[in-house]
């Protein structure tokens, strides 16, 4: 579906991605971890056309997204960036209206397969309760959720999701996670940010491992986060194991001398 070819991405003259060759395709959940500062971000807004690329491409579906359509563009791809707000006084229920806009023509009003889309948006990410309130009244983690129903809303082939489950508890970290993978189950491409090398290791099909612009790896959950990449990468040793079918990664030490002492 996407395809990113010899990606580089400059701001001024310091490089923040290098040489990046990356495919994702409809029905998996591919996860991007990597420490602070590692570039996953950018890789996020130039694989969104929302970030120009200095060398390399980005395609969709085998067009060139710089050549799309912005609506075309934004039907088909949904982003969630990290730290997402939203201050404008309006109700949970308009603001995820929103996001069927690249459906509408000017002056046209939501159909009724537009409040499908809305009401099933609204479902997925639980906050149908939330519907009347005002977003710029609600919590953080409120307001992460709203705001991925608004991304879900425009029923996009791929979803671009930074850091989605940051703000949220325990139970709502799990509860998105387990609707991200459905979606990817459905046939959808589902792209996400994590720091929860927990979470990553569940619920994505495939990581790709980002350190210092570059990737590190790109594989099988198990694979990519090995205990030589957690130590070099990361710098830190976790616990691993399995329960009730699923793998487990708990970050247990961490390598206390400081960056400029990794291996």
């Amino acid at each position: 579906m996407l395809q990113l070819r010899g990606l580089s991405v400059s701001r001024g003259r310091r490089p923040v991605l290098h040489d990046i060759d990356l495919t994702i395709q409809a029905g998996e959940v591919l996860g991007i971890v990597g420490p602070n500062g590692a570039g996953k971000s950018t890789l996020m807004r130039t694989a969104a056309g929302l970030t120009p690329p200095t060398a390399g491409a980005a395609t969709l579906d085998g067009e060139p997204i710089t050549r799309l359509n912005r609506t075309a563009l934004a039907r088909r791809i949904a982003y969630l960036p990290q730290n997402a707000d939203c201050h404008w006084p309006m109700t949970v229920a308009r603001v995820v209206a929103l996001g069927r806009l690249p459906h509408l023509t000017p002056w046209q009003g939501p159909t009724a397969a537009d409040a499908r889309a809305i009401d099933r948006a609204m479902a997925m990410a639980q906050v149908g309760d939330l519907s009347d309130r005002r977003i710029d009244k609600l919590s953080g983690g409120e307001k992460a959720r709203v705001l991925l129903a608004r991304a879900l809303a425009g029923d996009p082939a791929l979803l671009l999701a930074d850091e989605p489950v940051s703000d949220l508890d325990p139970y709502h970290r799990l509860d998105v996670m387990s609707h991200l993978r459905r979606l990817a189950d459905d046939d959808m491409a589902v792209v996400v940010v994590l720091h929860d090398l927990s979470l990553a290791m569940r619920y994505c099909d495939r990581l790709v491992l980002i350190d210092r612009g570059r990737i590190v790896a790109d594989g099988p959950p198990d694979a990519t986060l090995s205990p030589d990449r957690l130590s070099d990468v990361f710098r830190i040793t976790a616990l691993r194991g399995e329960c009730e079918g699923y793998p487990y990664l708990l970050p247990w030490t961490h390598d206390s001398a400081g960056p400029g002492k990794r291996r």
